[in-house]
């Protein structure tokens, strides 16, 4: 058995081998996200399933959280919030514990499942003294690249399908189509990514002179987000937008 450590990322190669003589290896693994209290986090799902042919992740039982403040799904204890593009609205999910039974659950009564690459704000009302966290675990993508279809004229909130650093300018990372450019004034493709320490984002642009194209800081950070690490993509109005992830996992 063969252990890599990848950024925050735990992941280990699994070899089966099967009765016709085949043998087939994925890596499976896990990353753990502090989380801070009284704030608003940014996660997301950076790996597949471990059940053969399920997509989605359930809140209660395939995602490990620490430290969970219950509350009754009025913004008092911790929630999830997962957002749709296309409304410009989000699903809500709220943890309850009343002495007896704990657990997610849906404010509209949605089932507490993600689908793998899924992004959410993790909002945490109430500050504590014990830290909290939660833990991510699952199957490494084996494709070498997944493509997501971006909403032009909207926010977007996305994560990487794999659990590597994305290098935004590197096309060996991360490649875009149909983007925007602009002076890094809002009136280009922007990405912003959350520090729930500070309550602010860190902004990324996109450019383009005729000459030289690229990612810029708007206070001249270097273009690369860590690993595991979810971010809005302010998309200007166009069609064909998308963005496709590119394995690091060797």
């Amino acid at each position: 058995m063969k252990k890599l450590m990848m950024m925050a990322a735990s992941l280990t190669w699994a070899t089966g081998v099967f009765a016709d003589g085949i043998s087939s290896a994925e890596i499976v693994g896990y990353y753990k996200q502090d989380l801070v209290s009284g704030k608003l986090n940014m996660g997301g799902i950076s790996f597949l399933p471990c059940d053969a042919g399920k997509t989605t992740f359930n809140l209660n039982t395939d995602l490990a959280f620490e430290n969970l403040t219950p509350g009754q799904g009025g913004g008092d204890g911790d929630e999830i919030m997962v957002w749709d593009p296309k409304t410009s609205g989000y699903t809500y999910f709220y943890y309850y514990d009343d002495g007896e039974e704990a657990g997610w659950y849906g404010t509209q009564d949605e089932e507490p499942e993600l689908e793998a690459g899924t992004a959410f704000w993790y909002y945490s009302p109430v500050k504590t003294a014990t830290p909290k966290s939660t833990v991510v675990s699952g199957v490494v993508e084996m494709e070498p690249s997944v493509t997501d279809v971006i909403t032009g004229g909207k926010l977007n909130m996305l994560i990487s399908a794999y659990p590597d650093k994305i290098e935004l300018n590197d096309t060996a990372s991360i490649e875009f189509e149909n983007l925007t450019p602009g002076q890094g004034g809002g009136d280009g493709d922007e990405i912003m990514v959350w520090d729930p320490k500070t309550s602010g984002y860190t902004y990324f642009y996109y450019y383009d002179d005729g000459e030289e194209a690229g990612w810029y800081g708007t206070q001249d950070e270097e273009p690369v987000l860590a690993a595991n690490t979810a971010f809005w993509f302010l998309a200007q109005k166009g069609d064909g937008k998308t963005v496709t992830y590119k394995s690091r996992t060797k």
